[in-house]
């Protein structure tokens, strides 16, 4: 009989009469049923194991490779996405091969930045669930393109352990983080790990989100006791909201020099909520023309008695509610 599908042209040759020959062991095969498949195929199978038959089918383009435990990954300067992104030493240029080439199977994907770089960074929606931890590993991303990070995904992810700032506001885009996902994104991760962020000097927003559909933009799931992120440069502000809804709980934030805002939280359409312990230390001075710009309907205006540590001379709660219509 014929050779199965899908095993002759990789193991065995046909021969004239209709049998198949294991080319290593010689052994024929004619009306056998208990002799199903050539061992040479299945030695091979064996030999190089699924990890490997799963990459070279991904490879080839007929599908993805599904990841089974914690998975960590490296990106950064210099790196290629054609790379196998494994190691610090083959890393990839950027997070696209995640989304391209992966099944998260469920699994937490850790991307490990390897570089300081002032190249934009866009972490797209994945497969498979889980969730994503950006760890910047301590190094900066100074984006010379527009907003350093671009969160531009359905799921969960946290960003960490890194500095972020931008230095060309080109469309409206300096924002050190901007938000475009129907997510989660939390910052700095856990006090308890030592994690941190940190937010230098932006031409736009530090953190900015957009995305319609109740989009929302958390920072601290550690709620024990909060976790830190730093601010060591101003913008236009600290928090700029247009949609979405932005829960700000549990968290500390640290001013580590003067910085200024136009309105140090800024919202459009949409509430931002303050609670759980926020609070800020350190020893910066902040100026700011508004602590507060909230234009909200005056049915969904959101209260808050935060205040800004350091000299805020002339800033006030500019709560300016829009006419209902």
């Amino acid at each position: 009989m014929p050779p199965p599908q899908g095993v002759s042209w990789f193991t065995n040759f046909l021969r004239q009469d209709n049998s198949w020959q294991d080319p290593i062991t010689n052994n024929l095969n004619t009306n056998n049923p208990n002799y199903p498949y050539s061992s040479t195929f299945l030695a091979l199978f064996i030999a190089f194991g699924t990890a490997f038959w799963n990459t070279l089918i991904s490879t080839l383009g007929f599908g993805r490779i599904l990841l089974t435990a914690p998975t960590t990954f490296f990106w950064g300067p210099g790196g290629s996405d054609g790379n196998t992104g494994t190691s610090s030493g083959s890393p990839w240029a950027t997070m696209a091969p995640l989304s391209n080439k992966y099944d998260v199977g469920g699994q937490t994907v850790t991307l490990k930045l390897t570089n300081d770089t002032n190249t934009q960074f866009v972490l797209n929606s994945w497969v498979g669930g889980g969730q994503v931890v950006v760890d910047l590993q301590r190094h900066t991303i100074a984006s010379t393109l527009g907003a350093a990070f671009v969160a531009n995904y359905v799921g969960t992810a946290t960003i960490k352990n890194g500095k972020l700032s931008s230095s060309n506001n080109v469309g409206n885009s300096g924002q050190a983080i901007d938000c475009l996902h129907t997510g989660i994104l939390y910052l700095a991760g856990t006090v308890t790990g030592g994690d941190f962020l940190e937010f230098g000097s932006c031409l736009g927003a530090h953190m900015r989100l957009r995305s319609p559909g109740g989009s929302l933009i958390a920072t601290f799931p550690d709620f024990s006791g909060g976790a830190i992120y730093k601010i060591s440069g101003g913008g236009v502000a600290h928090f700029q909201l247009s949609e979405g809804f932005a829960n700000f709980e549990q968290a500390q934030a640290q001013i580590i020099a003067a910085v200024s805002f136009s309105d140090a939280y800024h919202s459009m359409f949409s509430g931002i909520s303050f609670w759980g312990g926020y609070s800020f230390t350190g020893g910066g001075n902040v100026t700011n023309t508004n602590q507060y710009n909230i234009r909200l309907p005056a049915s969904a205006k959101e209260t808050s008695s935060l205040t800004w540590p350091g000299t805020v001379p002339g800033a006030a709660n500019l709560w300016n509610p829009l006419a209902l219509t």
